[in-house]
């Protein structure tokens, strides 16, 4: 994880303009809409990872 971690400001720089609750909202919307209202999500290959965090 060491070597990520040197990246991830620039990855943030980068995705500032990303409009991360909207996309959660959408996320979150589709796992309701196939009847998933509970449990454990795992984010792979997700940038930083703050989505779920």
């Amino acid at each position: 994880m060491q070597p990520y971690t040197g990246f991830a400001s620039v990855y943030d720089l980068f995705m500032d303009n990303v409009p991360y609750e909207e996309w959660t909202d959408y996320v979150v919307h589709l796992l309701k809409k196939y009847g998933v209202e509970q449990g454990i999500v795992l984010e792979l290959g997700c940038g930083t990872g703050s989505m779920t965090s």
